[in-house]
């Protein structure tokens, strides 16, 4: 008999396959089909908010807050996306969160880190990449109005706070590949300028204090070539 843990966990499983669906559809223009698999899979991760809570699980909790905001961005109900956001990390202890300046999350020092719950991060890398999403989003639309500049900085800054959540679990795993094919595709399929995001890229870095070249970064350098190349 499952623990009411692992029913959580496949209730939150069973959300994100309806998610992948609706934003499939949804794609697909198949509406009528899209608010079926979107009905269904936010009612299984507003019941995953509602038990992680109850039981304690705050990895869980924002894990379905975040997969509800990704759930409205895939679907283009942005409105109910920043909501769902801001509910994403306030289950998760401070500790875990990168200060306003600063190289690591205190929980992320070298003393503590053994004892971390790794997964949190992985949830606050996913909570990251849908903000950079929505950044990024207004930077290249046409309301962006004279603050394109400071939308794509606030992109990078987004995508390199993701990459560095990631990179704490483990330099290399499933999560952080995904994030990385991810922006690739977004970077390929949006022509975005490169040398704009080393640029944005480093500084991010500096205002932020962390150790370079970030994971984001060496991602821009790996798969498009060293910021050199592109002044």
């Amino acid at each position: 008999r499952s623990s009411p843990a692992e029913r959580v966990g496949a209730l939150l499983e069973r959300g994100c396959i309806y998610r992948e669906l609706a934003r499939w559809r949804h794609a697909e223009g198949r509406k009528e089909e899209a608010a079926e698999a979107a009905h269904r899979s936010q009612s299984d991760l507003e019941r995953v908010t509602v038990l992680a809570a109850a039981l304690d699980l705050p990895r869980q909790q924002s894990l379905a807050w975040t997969d509800l905001g990704w759930l409205g961005y895939y679907v283009g109900k942005e409105e109910e996306v920043e909501q769902a956001l801001q509910q994403a990390y306030e289950p998760l202890p401070q500790e875990y969160l990168f200060p306003e300046q600063g190289p690591l999350p205190p929980m992320a020092e070298s003393k503590q880190k053994k004892e971390a719950a790794l997964p949190i991060w992985t949830a606050l890398g996913k909570a990251e990449m849908l903000r950079a999403n929505l950044a990024l989003d207004q930077a290249l639309s046409n309301g962006a109005n004279g603050h394109h500049k400071e939308l794509l900085h606030a992109a990078a800054k987004h995508f390199t706070l993701s990459l560095a959540y990631d990179e704490l679990v483990a330099d290399s795993h499933f999560e952080l590949t995904r994030a990385e094919e991810g922006l690739h595709t977004r970077i390929v399929q949006d022509d975005l300028d490169i040398s704009t995001f080393h640029q944005h890229a480093r500084q991010v870095a500096e205002e932020q204090g962390l150790s370079q070249p970030t994971r984001f970064q060496d991602f821009l350098h790996r798969m498009f070539g060293s910021a050199d190349l592109w002044s």
